[in-house]
């Protein structure tokens, strides 16, 4: 799409000053990594409309209703709750095989190296996937984790199957010693007790907003989710597949 196609949505101006508005990592800065006050002072109708414009540049297609009201979440950093199934499984070769490709890695503990970890650091990456294990485990992430650099280039944190959270919590506080055997198989697979820790990980994040991506999230797990990680309902969105948002913070 051409920026005249997009004259009627009152966004021509803010798209011929920000040719790309996704952040990139700074160069021998260190201030935290911001977006542009271009796209923050935008009024949620022209943010709406950027945000479809640069879906359809990056993927040619067109976003759901649901992933734009995220998104504005997060460009408002207000932490924000997805109740929709998403199947991230093939998310770096999604985006690498992307329209506009976009830099991602999924770490492990095989291919977590030093190298590895040295090009996290300086910004090669937009988008770093990684188990709870090795959030939780990997002594070369929790260098990494707890660098200025990545740090100040860190504008989200992405959290898949949200309900665990909520249920490695209550089987790490020993008040639901038989839970897992109620767990879906592959979550059982993965399940560890160290996980119910992962809440207090996530915090630890400077404010940085959390968006939340779960199909299983009812009342009572998102109230779990929120004591773990420390948030108040009028601190998070919680956006449903049939009706956005339920809350605002």
């Amino acid at each position: 799409m051409s920026d005249s196609d997009s004259s009627s949505d009152g966004t021509t101006e803010v798209i011929q000053d920000e040719p790309d508005p996704w952040p990139t990592p700074p160069t021998g800065k260190k201030t935290a990594l911001t977006l542009s006050k271009n796209i923050t002072k935008l009024n949620d109708k022209d943010l709406r409309a950027l945000i479809q414009k640069r879906a359809r540049e990056r993927y040619g297609e067109e976003a759901k209703e649901i992933q734009i009201s995220a998104v504005m979440d997060l460009v408002r950093r207000r932490n924000s709750l997805v109740n929709e199934f998403y199947d991230i499984k093939h998310q770096v070769e999604e985006k690498k095989n992307a329209k506009n490709p976009i830099s991602a890695v999924n770490l492990t503990k095989m291919n977590l190296t030093d190298e590895v970890a040295r090009e996290i650091l300086q910004g090669k990456y937009s988008f770093i996937y990684l188990s709870p294990e090795v959030l939780l485990n990997s002594s070369i992430f929790h260098d990494i984790f707890f660098d200025r650099d990545f740090r100040d280039r860190l504008i989200s944190t992405v959290v898949d199957e949200a309900h665990m959270v909520f249920i490695w919590g209550l089987v790490a506080s020993g008040r639901a010693k038989k839970i897992i055997s109620h767990l879906k198989h592959q979550d059982r697979a993965i399940f560890r007790p160290s996980y119910g820790k992962l809440g207090s990980k996530l915090i630890l994040t400077n404010g940085v907003p959390i968006l939340l991506l779960s199909a299983t999230c009812r009342p009572v797990a998102i109230a779990g989710i929120l004591k773990s990680l420390k948030l108040t309902e009028d601190k998070i969105n919680v956006i449903n597949t049939d009706q956005w948002p339920k809350s605002t913070s």
